[in-house]
């Protein structure tokens, strides 16, 4: 049985390039409705970026028909269902409603269907199924609104049923309730959780640090995470030994009103990785990119550590006012400062205007110097510059860079 409440159109619903969508498809005979993400948004009063529809029309008549009023339409995924709409540059993604006919663990064999009771029986969380025309009509098969509403979290049917046709969704139940759960999770779901825990590992490293990035960047991921320790998640995706730092920086970030990044908080899990093979495998296990593999490294440098000392325009200047402000919080979270310095060094970072030396290579090359002199004697004097606390001009650091090339 299918429950409906009608609610104020959402500011997205309302743009242009929404209602031109939604006015073509009208008129071309496709029922489409919002699904997912955005709906969920919409009911609590939030922006959404992602704007999902679903519809019981075939993906190939779905593109026929709406190329025919010259409408830029992609099959990006016509296998699967989908089509991507671009209207004035903005995307949607139309998919034809669906039904599981097999699964597999992590895959699912579907078939294409026109009944939307059936499409919101095969998604993962009762908050999740809920669909929305254009008018503002929620269609709920399964309670969700009532589950949103009360912040409960829960698998649409029986959970160990639903893991077991995807074990990413063991993740996404943590990350959900990281976002959205009041209540606790029900023991039934739990349970299934920590049964089929170790099928984790069958998962792509990519589908994995999607996951537990998010739930790291949640506002209090500590005790999801504390959770997910309990149950034997946590273990399946790395080796956590105490989870207190972690909830010691959030607490700090919070209480400075800090922007925070998923590798900083992953830093406050992990131990000191300080040889650059053990962050290398660790990357690679974990599929992260070339710029968090190269922000974990700075994080785990024990000679950068040794920058943020006073005066502490030392650190910000050659680590950079990012990478000082992690190192920081991480040395404050560990016990590293004495008394009033984190706050110092926080006010220094607060504070911090950038520099740039006024002296490159080619200075030093017209003084005469070669090869590894170049380096060395520019480098000499640059850190003389930073301990003047960037004070001598131009004029005085080429004096300085002078005197080095004599000695050279």
């Amino acid at each position: 049985m299918v429950h409906t409440q009608k609610i104020s159109l959402p500011t997205w619903m309302q743009e242009k390039t929404t209602r031109t969508l939604l006015e073509v498809c009208d008129a071309q005979d496709i029922p489409v409705r919002f699904v997912g993400g955005c709906v969920r948004d919409a009911l609590l009063g939030k922006q959404s970026q992602d704007l999902d529809l679903a519809t019981p029309v075939p993906p190939e008549t779905v593109q026929e028909k709406l190329s025919t009023q010259n409408i830029n339409v992609v099959p990006t995924g016509i296998d699967h269902g989908t089509v991507t709409v671009i209207i004035e540059g903005k995307p949607f993604e139309i998919t034809t409603l669906r039904k599981d006919v097999e699964t597999y663990g992590r895959h699912a064999k579907v078939a294409f269907t026109s009944d939307w009771a059936e499409d919101a029986a095969r998604r993962d969380f009762t908050m999740n199924a809920l669909s929305m025309d254009s008018d503002g009509t929620v269609y709920d098969y399964f309670t969700g609104f009532e589950d949103l509403t009360a912040g409960r979290v829960q698998f649409v049917g029986i959970p160990a049923d639903r893991i077991q046709e995807d074990y990413l969704r063991i993740l996404r139940l943590f990350r959900f309730y990281a976002y959205y759960g009041k209540e606790e999770l029900g023991q039934e779901a739990l349970l299934a959780c920590q049964e089929f825990a170790g099928e984790i590992k069958t998962l792509s490293g990519e589908r994995i640090h999607a996951e537990f990035f998010k739930i790291l960047l949640a506002p209090n991921p500590a005790p999801v995470l504390e959770l997910m320790q309990k149950h034997g998640v946590l273990g399946a995706i790395l080796e956590v030994k105490d989870l207190k730092a972690l909830a010691t920086l959030v607490e700090l970030e919070k209480s400075h009103d800090l922007a925070t990044t998923a590798v900083r908080r992953l830093t406050s899990l992990l131990a000191f990785l300080d040889k650059p093979e053990n962050i290398d495998a660790f990357a690679q296990s974990f599929k992260l990119s070339n710029k968090e593999k190269k922000h974990l490294a700075q994080l785990n440098d024990k000679q950068a550590v040794q920058l943020i000392t006073k005066p502490f325009h030392r650190g910000l200047y050659f680590l950079g006012p990012d990478i000082f402000l992690d190192h920081i919080l991480l040395m404050h979270v560990a016990g590293d400062f004495e008394e009033g310095a984190f706050e110092d060094a926080l006010q220094a970072w607060k504070h911090w205007q950038p520099q740039t030396f006024p002296l490159t290579g080619q200075d030093a090359l017209e003084l005469g110097l070669e090869g590894k002199a170049v380096g060395a004697t520019l480098s000499q004097t640059e850190n003389w510059w930073v301990d003047q606390s960037f004070a001598p001009s131009r004029e005085e650091c080429l004096a300085h860079l002078g005197e080095q090339a004599s000695l050279a």
